[in-house]
């Protein structure tokens, strides 16, 4: 498992499934967020829920399997280590106020399944300080610093909101607009090398919390 964690984090998961395989991306993850909110309506934390690809489902599976469904043990155990290893990351996540940075605290709560033939993971990153969306300007983006891992939230409900007044707050998911050269730099990029650790951030979505 030390291994399986590794690889998510380094960005090397697909090496050996897809050895033809040219240009960055080489794997995906369909995400959804819920941004959560505290009595005072204050941003407290995010809560993120990733779905790997199939394939990389099945590079996981390898290591925690013989045969018929995984130990749900297993895939918790999976779970935690990745995440002991994704801290160092900030969780792939970038929360901004103002354009500047917000500091992000440990995760200790996170679950994982399956659904279907896919790699479910979900988990709660609390702020290290809360964040009024009202006048705090809150963002964010979640991606692979390196870009390979491709990480796009879902078309539908990408975004949720728990314990905010109904109604008050909205969000808006912003596409990335990379330019020429950081298109075509990716695009050369085979599974044997990584990309610099700011050549995800082009290509990241930019969700904007507004709050009344």
């Amino acid at each position: 498992m030390r291994r399986l964690s590794a690889v998510l984090v380094l960005g090397l998961m697909m090496v050996l499934m897809v050895p033809k395989a040219m240009a960055h991306p080489h794997a995906w993850v369909d995400v959804k967020s819920t941004v959560v909110f505290d009595d005072s309506g204050n941003v407290i934390a995010l809560d993120l829920d990733w779905l790997f690809d199939a394939f990389y489902t099945v590079f996981v599976l390898e290591d925690i399997t013989a045969a018929g469904d995984p130990p749900q043990q297993a895939l918790l155990d999976l779970a935690a280590q990745n995440l002991k290893n994704l801290h160092e990351y900030n969780y792939f996540l970038e929360v901004l106020t103002h354009g500047a940075r917000w500091d992000t605290g440990a995760v200790d709560t996170y679950e994982t399944n399956l659904v279907g033939d896919r790699l479910r993971m979900a988990f709660r990153v609390p702020l290290a300080a809360p964040l009024n969306a009202k006048t705090d300007a809150v963002s964010f983006k979640i991606y692979d610093p390196t870009y390979y891992i491709e990480m796009v939230h879902v078309e539908e409900n990408p975004v949720a909101f728990d314990g905010a007044p109904l109604g008050a707050c909205s969000a808006v998911v912003v596409e990335p607009s990379p330019d020429e050269e950081a298109v075509t730099f990716a695009a050369m990029l085979d599974q044997s090398q990584t990309g610099p650790n700011d050549l995800g951030r082009l290509f990241a979505q930019t969700v904007q919390v507004r709050c009344q």
